[in-house]
């Protein structure tokens, strides 16, 4: 898909700016999407509510503030670039070395909060992200990445640094997830059943991965994450195998 092959390109541009830069300067941007998701958290919260129909507005400020300021909280003063440590002693240096673009899958459930905390770790890390949003949630999601992207920018930044899909697809979210140019996928919700296929996973803290069942079924009258109903349809066509070997 050309918008994708697009916006790996720019991120990938703009993560070659990002690695010149200080830590001093990566945390100056990281700062700015902090105080510019907590600016705008009651209104990102608002837009989550009205598109997907899921939470109640005032826990998604709670959200919004946290994945912004509680992040970067606990991030802030983590050595991310260049040399992050020396052992004079052993004469071993530690140098930090970013992956590149990273695929982000942002879900339904928690679609602001979620973009705002993995741009956050992205760039603190000195990488790009590309999301993938999920379709009942793109107003939101888009209009998230617009205040990220204003903020990277105000901060000294490429705004292409953050970069989201505007029509998103299956086949989109799967030619992301495959670019020869990512690095690495991070997957939340159950948007995370996408990317089981994919060798390159990685998953956060208490994110356990689990195959798309019942319990990832969307709520009734909400549209799945593309490609979620025929990973379902695979895996219960695996569990029927495994049944009939026993």
């Amino acid at each position: 898909m050309q918008e994708v092959r697009e916006l790996v390109e720019a991120a990938k541009a703009a993560q070659r700016e990002l690695a010149q830069m200080s830590q001093a300067q990566v945390d100056r941007i990281v700062r700015a999407i902090a105080d510019a998701g907590v600016r705008n958290a009651r209104r990102l919260a608002q837009m989550a509510n009205e598109d997907t129909g899921f939470g109640i507005v005032d826990d998604k400020v709670i959200k919004n503030v946290f994945a912004s300021r509680g992040v970067y909280e606990h991030i802030k003063d983590m050595k991310t670039i260049g040399e992050i440590s020396c052992d004079p002693a052993r004469g071993v240096h530690t140098i930090a070395v970013p992956v590149g673009v990273i695929a982000g899958l942002i879900p339904s459930t928690n679609p602001t909060s979620t973009a705002l905390y993995k741009a956050e770790i992205a760039i603190k890390a000195g990488n790009a992200i590309v999301f993938s949003p999920h379709p009942t949630a793109l107003r939101c999601i888009l209009e998230t990445v617009k205040v990220i992207r204003q903020a990277v920018s105000e901060a000294g930044g490429n705004e292409d640094l953050v970069s989201c899909i505007t029509i998103p697809t299956m086949e989109a979210t799967d030619n992301l997830m495959r670019h020869r140019d990512v690095a690495m996928i991070l997957a939340t919700g159950g948007s995370a059943g996408l990317f089981l296929r994919h060798p390159r996973h990685r998953r956060g803290p208490r994110q356990r991965p689990r195959l798309p069942g019942k319990e990832l079924r969307p709520a009734p009258g909400r549209q799945a994450h593309p490609g979620l109903q025929d990973l379902r349809q695979r895996h219960h066509l695996r569990l029927r195998a495994v049944h009939h070997l026993r």
